[in-house]
Parts: structure tokens; C-alpha cells; sequence
């Protein structure tokens, strides 16, 4: 028997439903890799189970910390691509539920259960932790399960070799396009870094990013506007990526 989703996203309070009064069906220890030191930017932090019975739904509380980190919706894996998968950000908290809902329960034993994609605002000079603050798994009975968690070893990630300034997604867009871009290793310091869209005939549309960056993978969400706020005319663009003294360029399109 499948346990129920019962998650109202904007307003109720995400629940798996489990028989209260019947005891722990088996356990589940959770996992989560710390984030690693000195290093800006996004990654996937995996979400690891080691379960002594089949899982059929599970229940997470992450705490957030809006000063070193943002977190995003978690991503199913391999071991948990057929089970449904729902998420909500609630002030300072990420709830998280995902369960089965055509009776096929994920397995006893160990892997990965979710990537959790994660933003590192800042270099940190200590590992950070992305505390649980509420797990509980129930079983293929509807049944709750002992549940555990626990933080891992840090993440090891290599910071970027070199600048680098990708292909923005989707190319052509209409509403909005996503830009990435790269720093290396090798600057030591904070880099004034600015990410500039210009039109054909050379003219800046649009100052998307300039700030102080360190070495790290960054992410920039342009809606299609120029610095007035009013959309851009369908056509060819160019971004530019400024840091120190190194300058790339790409060119997309904007089609209405």
C-alpha cells in the first residue's frame, strides 16, 4: 500500500501519513555531505539512505541559512526516479516529500536518494552543514520507520581551472534565459566581475551582475529587460563576461 501525498505547497503542512501507534517498521539512516570549504557557487549535494526494509515514503525538513547558502528543489536520482516528488520552501525552511504512488516502494539497502542543488554565497574557513531538522520514512505498509540522520564527510570540488562563459539556456528565448559562467582556482581574491548585455549596434541593454566574486560557478537569470525594465525587441544580443582582465563574449537571441 503506497503512502499518500498530502502536501498542499502555498499553505497546509506537509505530512506522510503513518499508522502512529504500530511500531517502527524497520529503519533509515539518512546522510548529508557536508559542503566543502572555500568555495563560491552551485553544486549537488547527494541526499544518501541506508534502509533495513523497503521505503514507500519519506518526509524531510531542511533548515536553510539565507546568509551562506540557498537551496533549490531536490532532484530524484536513479533509485528514486520513479517515486513523486514534491517540494516547498516555508520561511527558512525546505519541506520535502517523496513517496510512492503506484505501489512500488524503493529498496532495502543503501544509495542515493535525492541531489539537493545548493548555492554557496560565500568562502567559508569552516565546513558548512545542511542541518535536518525533521525526517520520518514509512513502509510499505503505511507503517513508520525508525529514522535517522546524520551528516557526512565534506564534499570534495574542484574550483574551475580556468574563465569560462557558457552558451545561455534556452537560445532563443523568449520570457527568460539562464547564463553561467566560471572563475578559477587561481584568483586568490575577490574579482570585481560584470555580466553586460549589449545589443547589435553596441549599446548596453542590460548590467546583469557587478559585484565582487571569488573563485566559484555562478548562475544569472536575465527576464529579457533592459536596465529601464522594459522588455527588448526580438533579435540578436551579446553578453559579455568582465572579470579583471579577461573579457568573453556569446550571442543569443530574444524571439517574441
Amino acid at each position: 500500500i503506497s503512502i499518500l501525498l498530502d502536501m498542499v505547497v502555498a499553505s497546509s503542512k506537509a505530512a506522510v501519513p503513518v499508522a502512529a501507534a504500530s511500531p517502527a517498521a524497520g529503519s533509515v539512516r539518512l546522510e548529508v555531505v557536508d559542503l566543502p570549504q572555500n568555495y563560491v557557487g552551485e553544486l549537488d549535494v547527494p541526499i544518501y539512505y541506508h534502509a533495513s526494509a523497503p521505503i514507500s515514503g519519506i518526509e524531510l525538513v531542511f533548515k536553510t541559512d539565507a546568509e551562506r547558502y540557498q537551496l533549490a528543489p531536490p532532484k530524484k536520482t536513479l533509485l528514486s526516479k520513479n517515486m513523486t516528488l514534491q517540494s516547498a520552501l516555508r520561511g527558512d525552511e525546505l519541506h520535502v516529500i517523496l513517496c510512492s504512488t503506484d505501489g512500488k516502494p524503493m529498496p532495502a539497502g543503501e544509495g542515493e536518494l535525492l541531489t539537493l542543488p545548493v548555492n554557496l554565497l560565500h568562502q567559508q574557513n569552516e565546513t558548512t552543514t545542511i542541518e535536518i531538522k525533521h525526517a520520518q520514512a514509512g513502509s510499505e505498509a503505511a507503517s513508520r520507520m525508525e529514522t535517522i540522520y546524520a551528516r557526512s564527510n565534506a564534499m570534495e570540488v574542484q574550483a574551475p581551472d580556468s574563465y569560462s562563459l557558457a552558451q545561455n539556456s534556452p537560445n532563443p528565448f523568449n520570457m527568460s534565459t539562464t547564463i553561467r559562467y566560471e572563475i578559477p582556482a587561481s584568483v586568490q581574491n575577490a574579482l570585481r566581475t560584470r555580466v553586460l548585455v549589449y545589443n547589435t549596434q553596441g549599446r548596453l541593454v542590460r548590467t546583469l551582475e557587478d559585484r565582487l566574486r571569488h573563485a566559484g560557478r555562478y548562475t544569472i537569470v536575465w527576464n529579457g529587460r533592459d536596465d529601464a525594465g522594459r522588455y527588448v525587441a526580438s533579435g540578436i544580443y551579446f553578453y559579455k563576461l568582465i572579470a579583471g582582465e579577461v573579457i568573453l563574449t556569446k550571442k543569443m537571441a530574444v524571439m517574441k
